[in-house]
């Protein structure tokens, strides 16, 4: 009778022990695909990252040559305001892209 009783604890071990060896084989799996997610999601985050930067870097030569582009409208207006001051009606405000006297008027 207690030979019985030993056996029958024994197989519910086993049994136990292979559910346990089961799921733990199901945890790995879907730890292997989560870590897979992540690498991918790192790569991502990476290009991401290099494209933010690539188009700072383009912004800041878009906003650089917009600047100057200002300045040498600025230095234009002002070399043909003292060609003929006339064709213009008043000097260039210093520092700022003004508008003609055409486009002022439609304002």
């Amino acid at each position: 009778m207690h030979r019985e009783v030993i056996d029958l604890k024994a197989a519910e071990r086993r049994q136990e022990f292979e559910r346990i060896c089961t799921e733990n084989a199901e945890v790995q799996q879907e730890l292997a695909g989560i870590r897979k997610k992540l690498g991918a999601a790192a790569t991502r985050n990476k290009i991401l990252e290099s494209e933010l930067h690539n188009m700072r870097d383009k912004l800041r030569i878009v906003l650089d040559k917009t600047s100057s582009d200002d300045r040498l409208i600025d230095m234009l207006r002002e070399e043909l305001w003292r060609v003929s001051p006339q064709s213009l009606g008043h000097p260039p405000l210093a520092g700022s892209v003004s508008a003609t006297p055409r486009e002022a008027s439609h304002h």
